[in-house]
Parts: C-alpha cells; structure tokens; sequence
C-alpha cells in the first residue's frame, strides 16, 4: 500500500507558493542550496547508476545463490529501488526550481509546467521499493503520513506559515529515508568489491604453503630468513584475522640451499608480494566505497538541514546549514574522486 504520497501536491502546492514569497527565505541562499542539491543530484545519480550495474552483473553470475527465478527476482527489486531513488531524487529536484523561480520573481501561472510535474512526481511516488530493502527507513513513512494531515490542518485553517512549516516534514522524510537507504547500497558494492579480493587471497594461501613446503627440505640461512619476512610482512599487509608468520622448521633430512633453490623462493616470495599487493588495491576500494556512502549519507542529512533551514527566521541559522550542505557536497565530491583514484 502507497502511502499518502498522492495527497502532497495539494497540500505542498500552497505551501511552495507561500514559501517563495517569503521574507526569510533569501534569494542567494537559496541558491546556494538548489545549486548544492544539483551537485549532489548528479552524483547520487551516478552511485544509483553503478550499483543497478552491480547488481545486473551479480544476477548474472553462475556461482550466485539461488534459483533463476529467485535472483531474477532479486534483480527485479534491486531496479524497482533504483527507480525510486532517482524518482525521490527527481520530486526534490522539482520542487527546489519551482521555489527559486517563484522567488525570483516568476509568476505562478508562468509556472504552471514546473508545478505539474511536482504534482505528478509526486502522485506517482512509491517508496515501497526502497522500505523493502532498507528496513530502518520504515519509520519515516509515518513521519510522511503525519506530515500531510498536520499540513493538511494548517492549511484548512489559513495558517500559511504554519503549513509551510508542516511541508518539510514530507520532503525531509524523503531525504531521510534516502539517508537510511545507503545501507541497502553498501549491501550491493562492497560484497563485491570484496569477492574480487577472493582469489588474491587464496593465491597468498597457496604459494605460502608451497613456501613452506619448499623450506622445509632446506638448512636455515640469512639469505632464506629475509625471504621469509618478506613473505610474512606481505601477508601481515593484508589485515587478515588469525594470520600467523611463516616459520621456517628445517626437517632432519633438510640440505644447503643451492642458487637454484634461492632463486625458487625468490620468485615465490615475488608471488606472494605481487598477489598482496592486489589484494591491497581492492582493499583499498572498499575503504573508500565505504566513506562515500557514509559521505552520501552525511550529505543528504546536511541537505535535510539545510531545507529546514530555508524558512528560519534566523539568518544566521539559514547561513550556517548553507555552509554545512556546501561543505558536505565537496566532501561527496572528493569521496568519489578517492573511489575513482582507488581503482
């Protein structure tokens, strides 16, 4: 069942008109936060775009659980969500413009189109795809439903700057369930970035034990000693639980190591390193797909602020959101470009 999304746009509808002709709500701070809002649009649209390709390739793969059907349906709702990201995305999009077009002086009639569209965002929004998958986001359909009567009641009693209020309160629950939906994300990208290091991993495992199979049949020395912290440091560099060093326990039967056996470990211990080393790459991508989605979120939280703070009487507090959103949008940015550079 939707929920009482249908009924924002006549309730919102007056609430935008009145926003806009508001005296607290100035024109440059305004469009600060609509220029702000554009930034982080595009680049939501992006990590949208790249975890719907994740999860097409997961679908896609053979060794993935289930039956067809099961991850066809998977797949199904994992696009389903990715619609209503960029729908949520869209509807605030909307009705940022139409609030800095009117307060620039537009008339409502010369708006008419840009008032349509919200409505019909608006009507056709659906976030039942995004609650499916984060289920911490549920609590904030209540906080729409409460948000269309109390405005809803404003509104039947003239009280324009009360409604106005009142209408943050849906669009905020939308920002914050966008929020809480950057966990669903993260349950997408880093399982996978993840299984690439998979085979890194069983590499460094299987020349570690072909290493110490090798040292095994040979008399300790210096030369072979270093090798073996080499080998143990490259394994040390992957972080991993339990991981113990590679000791050298010579047999009875163990022999002078020739040129020819040094030069065996060598390659092998090179192995061990080369296949660390990738193993760190990834590594290193999954720390950083992860401060961007905590970015993503800080951001949308800032967004949600920022908003709020539109219609403060407070110049101060209206300036310090503002502030605080452009702040976190360049931290988005740089988080991406981090995630970019990673690869």
């Amino acid at each position: 069942m939707k929920p009482r999304i249908d009924k924002l746009f006549w309730i919102l509808g007056p609430c935008v008109l009145a926003l806009a002709g508001c005296a607290s709500v100035h024109q440059e701070t305004l469009n600060s936060y609509t220029n702000n809002f554009s930034a982080v649009y595009t680049q939501a649209q992006d990590l949208y775009l790249r975890s719907e390709i994740v999860a097409e390739g997961i679908a896609d793969r053979p060794e993935t659980e289930g039956s067809v059907t099961s991850k066809l349906k998977d797949l199904e709702a994992r696009k389903a969500a990715f619609q209503t990201r960029l729908a949520a995305l869209d509807i605030i999009g909307k009705y940022n413009t139409v609030i800095s077009n009117l307060a620039a002086g537009e008339s409502p009639e010369n708006l008419k189109g840009q008032i349509t569209q919200f409505q019909q965002g608006l009507i056709s929004f659906d976030v039942t795809p995004i609650t499916k998958l984060a289920q911490s986001a549920t609590p904030f359909l209540g906080v729409l439903s409460q948000g269309v009567a109390l405005v809803e009641d404003a509104i039947k009693r003239n009280k324009l700057r009360a409604a106005i209020n009142q209408a943050q309160k849906p669009v905020s629950a939308i920002l914050d369930i966008l929020a809480e939906d950057a966990g669903s994300l993260e349950d997408i990208l880093v399982p996978e970035l993840k299984r690439q290091q998979d085979p890194y991993r069983s590499q460094v495992d299987s020349l570690s034990r072909r290493l110490n199979a090798r040292i095994k049949e040979l008399k300790s020395t210096s030369e072979i000693e270093a090798l073996l912290e080499k080998a143990s440091a490259a394994r040390r560099s992957m972080n991993r639980d339990g991981d113990k060093p590679i000791l050298h326990r010579p047999s009875a039967n163990a022999t002078d190591p020739t040129p020819s056996d040094l030069d065996a470990l060598v390659l092998l211990v090179g192995q061990v390193e080369m296949s660390a080393i990738e193993f760190k790459k990834l590594e290193a991508q999954v720390q950083a797909q992860y401060v961007l989605l905590n970015t993503y979120k800080n951001t949308l939280s800032a967004a949600k602020r920022a908003f709020i703070a539109l219609a403060s009487n407070v110049e101060a507090s209206r300036i310090v959101a503002t502030r605080d959103f452009i702040k976190q949008t360049l931290e988005l940015r740089k988080a991406t470009l981090q995630l970019q550079e990673a690869k």
